[in-house]
């Protein structure tokens, strides 16, 4: 599993006013688009669970954490 934090993901399925902190509890918002993230590999992109993407809490509003999971054997390159 990794966290990879990222903004500019548009619009949030609820309000969350600019300058503010994100919450610290659920429900985060969330990107309405969603988030789709692959991985390249020698043999082509993998898919990467999304386990959770949404407002990162506690941090300003537009930032987004993402957790996903790397598919196994991608090996390094």
């Amino acid at each position: 599993m990794v966290a990879v934090y990222l903004t500019g993901a548009g619009l949030y399925d609820r309000k969350i006013e600019d300058g503010s902190p994100g919450p610290m509890e659920p429900p985060f918002p969330a990107p309405v688009l969603g988030v789709g993230p692959t991985i390249g590999s020698p043999s082509g992109p993998n898919y990467a669970p999304v386990r959770f993407a949404g407002q990162a809490p506690g941090l300003i509003a537009g930032v987004v954490q993402v957790k996903l999971r790397i598919p196994e054997g991608l090996g390094s390159k």
